[in-house]
């Protein structure tokens, strides 16, 4: 199991914490037994909605660096075959990054 950032613990407790606020001042309509259920699911969907973002950020700069080491990559020829210089090395590393990402 990993462990969570601080930084979505945080989130997590401020998007909660803004739901049951806003339920304490009678800004909302939530039955009393439901505001947990109402305030978790909402705290979650603003942590995996940060957590998509931040992966969509790091697709675009693999994404970069693809194209980046695409454009450098080749490969010498001796006897013993094709040798790779490290920008070929390095993309091979990005694509299955990115293969693996879905991207």
């Amino acid at each position: 199991m990993s462990e969570v950032s601080a930084e979505a613990v945080a989130a997590y407790k401020a998007a909660f914490r803004s739901v049951f606020d806003k339920w304490l001042n009678d800004g909302t309509n939530i039955p009393d037994k439901e505001i947990g259920n109402v305030a978790t699911k909402h705290a979650l969907g603003v942590v995996f909605a940060a957590k998509e973002t931040g992966l969509a950020k790091l697709r675009e700069a693999l994404q970069e660096c693809e194209a980046y080491f695409d454009n450098r990559a080749d490969a010498d020829c001796d006897q013993d075959g094709y040798i790779p210089n490290e920008e070929m090395k390095l993309l091979t590393i990005v694509r299955d990054a990115l293969r693996k990402a879905g991207a």
